[in-house]
């Protein structure tokens, strides 16, 4: 959810769909070793609507978490 509402990513001019691909394609080469389900085009645009208002808070309670 993150990843797609940072306002780099959720303001990308890319449509949803490309957008889902893309997502995938970084998760898959760069994420832990345990696989992500993907995106699909519809959450994606979903979660544009709702971009972070504040980045770096956000972040700092995902780290936080256990």
């Amino acid at each position: 959810e993150y990843l797609v509402r940072v306002p780099g990513v959720a303001q990308a001019a890319l449509p949803d769909k490309r957008l889902a691909a893309l997502l995938g394609f970084v998760l898959g080469r760069f994420a832990s070793a345990r696989p992500a389900p993907p995106y699909g085009a519809d959450e994606v645009g979903r979660l544009r609507a709702l971009p972070l208002r504040d980045p770096e808070r956000a972040r700092a309670e995902i780290v936080a978490r256990p």
